[in-house]
């Protein structure tokens, strides 16, 4: 026999009733659903299910917590997110995403870096792949650019996997449920600019990107805010004379006497890349940059950062010992997706503290106590009908 004891409601709202199975203690909101996982240790349980088993399986044996939660689940808690923030998201699209979810299991493990988060989800990747516009069993690869950063990066978010921009087109036209929006949209971008992104660029990226913010003290955030920072995006593409013909096409709009013009353009040859600074028609500051080259399509806030990119030879972040050791973290079939140096950060807008205000006193106060937390990074492995995900938070001792 079980004892299961009810606290009174008038001192715990909406109510709270615990009880001890064996060696269980069993927490719930009412004596119903304490009987029912009571129940459940006789009969059907969610240890009888395949995506349960297989979900848990991959989690860290180590593992202080786990919570686990089924495709219905999972498709209601974002229902009730998109609901919350106003956001739309066809019905077809959220029944295809509940039909190909198994489930997904996380937890939160102590390990001597730091701690540890992972989640590892269970899908049918033919019922997602039309849900989210990818195929989810392609393999996940690190990104090339890896060696094109410099060892001091202070951000880096990237990969390589399978791209499909047909996909990608039919999902957004689904989930806006107007075509001739979509493209109408399209046309005055191509009337106005002389390129049609949907035929002229989109179909032409690869797959591969990465997001990144460098030490630099070129480009609007160094030299307007004082905080020395650059961002370069890179994107892959497919076929970089295409991109090129269409980036020559697109400045013709951007100079064009009749259109204003809207800006000036200049061209420079950098590290591989060719580039135009974009600089406002009555502005002698570029306000950023853009090109082709290495088989990528570049954003940046200043040619100058692109520069000095360690591409033909330094010191790069896939090769530094910061690197490496956070790899060392986690599984060896994983492939690095994020790597966030929280010290740099803190160190660089503490510069721009000083530049702007003239003392970081009170800042070194409030950072104090999170400097610890020194890098945040995130790898992930696809595989299986699986989905395995880590973050893992580096705290020093």
């Amino acid at each position: 026999d079980v004892t299961i004891t009810v606290l009174p409601e008038a001192q715990y709202q909406p109510g709270f009733a615990l009880a001890r199975s064996d060696d269980v203690v069993i927490i719930g909101a009412n004596t119903a659903v304490i009987q029912q996982s009571i129940d459940a240790q006789k009969g059907d349980s969610l240890a009888d299910m395949a995506d349960f088993d297989t979900a848990v399986s991959q989690l860290p044996s180590e593992r202080f917590m786990t919570i686990y939660m089924d495709g219905t689940q999972l498709i209601s808690m974002i229902e009730d997110m998109q609901s919350t923030m106003g956001l739309l998201t066809s019905s077809t699209a959220l029944t295809q995403l509940q039909e190909g979810m198994g489930g997904m299991a996380m937890s939160v493990t102590f390990i001597e870096p730091g701690v540890q988060f992972d989640s590892v989800s269970t899908y049918d990747p033919e019922q997602l792949a039309d849900a989210v516009g990818m195929n989810l069993n392609a393999d996940i690869k690190e990104s090339s650019t890896l060696g094109y950063l410099p060892d001091d990066t202070l951000f880096y978010a990237g990969g390589k996997s399978a791209f499909d921009w047909e996909q990608y087109r039919d999902l957004i036209i689904e989930q806006t449920g107007d075509a001739a929006a979509y493209d109408e949209s399209m046309a005055l971008f191509a009337r106005d600019f002389g390129i049609n992104p949907d035929t002229d660029l989109l179909p032409y990226l690869s797959g591969e990107f990465a997001m990144t913010v460098v030490p630099s003290n070129s480009g609007l955030l160094a030299e307007q805010l004082g905080l020395p920072i650059d961002i370069v995006l890179f994107l892959g593409v497919t076929d970089e004379e295409v991109i090129a013909s269409n980036i020559t096409t697109l400045n013709s709009s951007l100079t064009d006497p009749q259109n204003g013009p809207i800006a000036q353009i200049n061209q420079r040859e950098v590290n591989g890349f060719t580039l135009y600074d974009f600089t406002g028609e009555f502005d002698a500051t570029a306000m950023f940059t853009y090109g082709v080259g290495r088989n990528y399509l570049l954003f940046s806030l200043s040619s100058d950062t692109v520069a000095n990119l360690p591409i033909d030879g330094g010191n790069t972040l896939r090769e530094s010992d910061s690197f490496k050791t956070v790899l060392d973290a986690f599984s060896d079939n994983m492939t690095p997706m994020m790597y966030l140096d929280m010290n740099g950060i803190l160190d660089n807008v503490r510069t721009a503290v000083i530049v702007n205000d003239g003392g970081a006193e009170e800042f070194d106060q409030v950072t104090g106590v999170i400097r610890p937390l020194h890098t945040i990074a995130a790898a992930a492995e696809y595989n299986d009908n699986t989905a395995h995900q880590t973050v893992i938070f580096f705290i020093e001792k």
